[in-house]
């Protein structure tokens, strides 16, 4: 991952995750994610209608948007398939999440953690700030 996607996803707290309706229709959903080098984690409910759509269709689309355009615009576009984590993912996700916010919070034990793959730069469509990664995993 290049410097400035690395910097955007660190620096940036919230981003917004598209999902699939059961009826075809949109919905999106504001997050708090963090990042590794290779993936994007979040927490949510299971209930919460993302993490039903993500059960149905895997298929997500992820943008994140710096408030910051004292240099001009900076975004990222993720599309990417995205799922529930087991055990030993979790905590890979706790420690970014840690890394990035400083601690877990409490009301997260209740939650599950989620991943999607970051992907490879599409360089053709990437350039003035915006950056789009697509991967094709599972």
């Amino acid at each position: 991952m290049n410097g400035s996607i690395a910097s955007l996803l660190k620096d940036v707290p919230i981003g917004s995750l598209a999902t699939t309706n059961p009826d075809g229709s949109p919905w999106n959903s504001p997050l708090h994610f963090a990042a590794t080098e290779s993936h994007l984690y979040w927490f949510s409910s299971g209930a919460a209608a993302h993490s039903q759509n993500i059960a149905r269709d895997p298929r997500v689309s992820i943008a994140i948007w710096s408030p910051d355009e004292s240099d001009g615009p900076r975004g990222v576009y993720i599309n990417t398939t995205a799922r529930a984590l087991d055990t030993a993912e979790t905590e890979q996700a706790r420690a970014a999440y840690a890394a990035k916010f400083g601690s877990v919070p409490p009301f997260f034990a209740s939650f599950t953690a989620y991943g999607a793959p970051l992907g490879a730069l599409d360089e053709s469509r990437s350039g003035h700030g915006k950056w789009y990664l697509t991967s094709q995993e599972d």
